[in-house]
């Protein structure tokens, strides 16, 4: 009678084991996973990026990483990331530099995620695009299709929505938003191939 007694404290335990065990199984199963980025399009347009990314994170550390140089990709942990920055060089002639909210993870839908970048050469234009997934597709004037410019086109631009928004305040600041808007296109991160 003693023996049946310490039998049910244990197999209720085992079932609490078991059913904790399942639980995180499925939490893992159904918790949001971000795509990678990955870069496609025309090779030649391809030997010749830089691709920085940086990444805004409410909880945890925010990170700044090289994720694809001259035709390599580099993987980097993308997970928990709230605002993207990406800064695109291409050939250290053309740029471009666009941010958008993580409404993927927002919505648990990797397959919204614009983490597919394609980039094409059409009429001597290099462009980019997040939504289309082969060169052929791309037509000049296309909605969607970004367009790389002069790094002075881009810096002008830039400091011109920052003064807009009340981001840059005197002098000292415009350089060093300059500054660092700079390091951003050309600096290559530690990386991980």
């Amino acid at each position: 009678m003693i023996i049946g007694i310490r039998r049910k404290p244990l197999i209720g335990l085992i079932f609490l084991v078991m059913i904790i065990s399942v639980s995180l199984l499925l939490w893992e199963h159904f918790k949001f996973s971000e795509p990678p980025f990955v870069i496609i399009g025309d090779n030649k347009v391809l030997s010749k990026l830089h691709i920085n990314v940086y990444m805004d994170r409410d909880e945890g550390p925010n990170s700044w990483n090289t994720i694809f140089l001259n035709g390599k990709p580099y993987q980097t942990d993308i997970q928990n990331v709230d605002r993207f920055i990406v800064y695109v060089n291409y050939d250290n002639k053309l740029f471009i530099d666009y941010s958008y909210d993580n409404i993927a993870k927002m919505v648990n839908d990797s397959s919204i995620a614009p983490n597919t970048l394609l980039f094409c050469e059409i009429n001597s234009n290099i462009v980019l695009s997040d939504s289309l997934k082969r060169c052929k597709d791309v037509e000049d004037g296309k909605p969607g299709l970004r367009k790389l410019l002069p790094l002075e086109d881009i810096i002008n631009r830039d400091v011109s929505e920052a003064k807009n928004n009340q981001n840059i305040k005197d002098k000292s600041g415009e350089k060093s938003f300059i500054c660092d808007l700079r390091k951003s296109f050309f600096e290559i991160t530690n990386h991980q191939s």
